[in-house]
């Protein structure tokens, strides 16, 4: 069931390489515990808004998870 003028926000993992992550972790540990926790999150958030009728959707992400999560979405409803 979907509301009208609600919005759903979802928030997963940290958006970090795996690559940098290893080499920090190699050449010196401080620099990788910084890297990920200043890494941002993935995040997609998807507004519904009624309007005459009619339902306008908006999608915001961040993050390369969340815009992969937002193009399915879009392909999805469009």
């Amino acid at each position: 069931n979907i509301v009208p003028d609600r919005t759903i926000m979802a928030k997963k993992g940290r958006d970090f390489r795996w690559l940098w992550l290893i080499l920090a972790i190699i050449f010196f540990w401080p620099l990788a515990i910084v890297y990920y926790f200043t890494r941002p999150k993935n995040t997609i958030s998807i507004s519904l808004e009624e309007n005459n009728g009619r339902c306008r959707v908006s999608i915001v992400s961040t993050g390369r998870k969340g815009e992969a999560m937002m193009n399915t979405l879009r392909n999805f409803l469009a």
